[in-house]
């Protein structure tokens, strides 16, 4: 059985979302991958891609923004957290 986008049922479209949706709540892109039964590099050509188009529009909309300070919280936690699991 091959596993991509196009043999599955689902529209691409719609494979893509339920692909992000894996990504967004936590899950590994292989686990991704295997929870939408898609091969590991689709999953890793699309976060390329949304990747780039969200680079792209923060590049174009967010200019010149009056902050007095950004919060980081889950990113510095993950962070830590793997870091910590190396030592």
């Amino acid at each position: 059985m091959s596993r991509d986008t196009e043999s599955d049922n689902l529209p691409v479209c719609e494979k893509r979302t339920q692909i992000l949706k894996c990504l967004v709540e936590g899950n590994s892109i292989r686990a991704s991958a295997l929870i939408c039964d898609v091969v590991k590099n689709t999953v890793i050509k699309l976060l390329c891609e949304v990747g780039e188009a969200c680079s792209k529009y923060q590049d174009e909309h967010l200019r010149n923004l009056a902050c007095k300070g950004v919060q980081c919280d889950e990113i510095w936690s993950l962070s830590m957290r793997r870091l910590a699991g190396k030592s």
